[in-house]
């Protein structure tokens, strides 16, 4: 318990108490959301993405090669650094990274159950994966970039599925192993233009869209429920921070990586022939979509805790601007 070193407030940068009750998000108007924009980046991403970005400065050669991956991003290639290619976007993916090392370092590791543990795991993978693709646009790389988002998207799907549950549920987490496996190593070891790894990118393409839909949908089930609980432990005149402004927080910001994911590639020459290009790739993406993975984190841990009768309070640190959980033993009312 870190109940010693936690302060009660909400963060200096909101203002919510028990007795204020804002309109989150419905989780029909998330799921709507976030329908509506994977289509447009699916479309952008696999399907029809623009012609300049397809192989971008292909005649800009460094380390790694010639660039083969399905999609060069905005960021002009090896322009500063021989052995990277889109040294912003690489070096902004290890964001991902700092969000595992954040959690675990504010958590102790008997707040962390297995799932939460796979969860940052897979994350910091994702940071790895990302900037090995950025670094080297190399079609491997891009698999190793975008295999590990599916599977967390996957675990993060079986947590919310079952957030109220108690038992392991193990068959059906086997059955996403297993169709996790078989796409994975269909992807690595068959060529592009065979008709398996056809088959297998289409899997992969449904199952993170779908699978990322789902999550905020539940997530937004998930923080009601955990306002819900949260409430019940508090006494009358106790100010907390409710789980469901975290939601919106992680809300928002997806909101606004993608924005900024889409405006980096239809407007990629626009952005280019500006004085400074914004790298809205990196600072738009990489860094909202981080920051949002880590209030979701905090989202699935307060529900869980919660779940396992704890008493569960937010505190804040780094100047009021991380938060984190700490946790309690429920004082029985007379």
């Amino acid at each position: 318990s870190t109940w010693g070193n936690i302060r009660f407030l909400p963060s200096p940068h909101s203002n919510h108490e028990k007795k204020k009750k804002k309109k989150m998000f419905s989780p029909t108007q998330t799921g709507v959301t976030f329908l509506v924009m994977l289509t447009v980046t699916t479309s952008l991403y696999y399907w029809f993405p623009p012609e300049p970005l397809l192989n971008g400065e292909a005649n800009r050669v460094g380390w790694w090669g010639p660039p083969n991956s399905e999609i060069n991003w905005c960021e002009i290639d090896y322009t500063t650094f021989f052995y990277v290619a889109e040294p912003y976007n690489t070096f902004s993916s290890l964001l991902y990274c700092f969000v595992p090392l954040i959690a675990t370092y504010l958590h102790p590791l008997q707040l962390l159950e297995p799932r939460h543990v796979l969860l940052l795991v897979i994350c910091f993978a994702i940071g790895i994966g990302s900037a090995l693709f950025h670094g080297s646009l190399r079609y491997h790389m891009q698999l190793l970039d975008e295999l590990p988002m599916v599977h967390l998207v996957l675990c993060t799907l079986f947590h919310l599925l079952y957030r109220n549950d108690t038992k392991s549920h193990s068959t059906v987490a086997f059955l996403l192993i297993s169709i996790s496996a078989v796409v994975s190593i269909t992807m690595f070891f068959t060529e592009r233009e065979h008709i398996f790894h056809y088959i297998s990118r289409i899997t992969l393409i449904l199952m993170f869209s779908s699978g990322f839909v789902g999550i905020f949908f539940l997530l937004a089930r998930s923080a009601r429920e955990a306002d819900e609980m949260l409430l019940k432990q508090c006494e009358p005149s106790e100010t907390v921070t409710k789980p469901s402004y975290f939601f919106t927080q992680a809300f928002l910001l997806f909101v606004f990586a993608l924005v900024s994911w889409v405006t980096d590639i239809l407007c990629c020459a626009l952005l280019q022939s500006l004085p400074i290009n914004p790298q809205l790739h990196a600072f738009g993406w990489h860094l909202l979509s981080a920051l949002a993975l880590y209030v979701i984190f905090m989202v699935l841990l307060i529900h869980r805790r919660l779940v396992k009768g704890d008493r569960v309070r937010v505190g804040w640190t780094f100047g009021g601007y991380i938060p984190y959980v700490s946790v309690g033993a429920l004082k029985k009312k007379l």
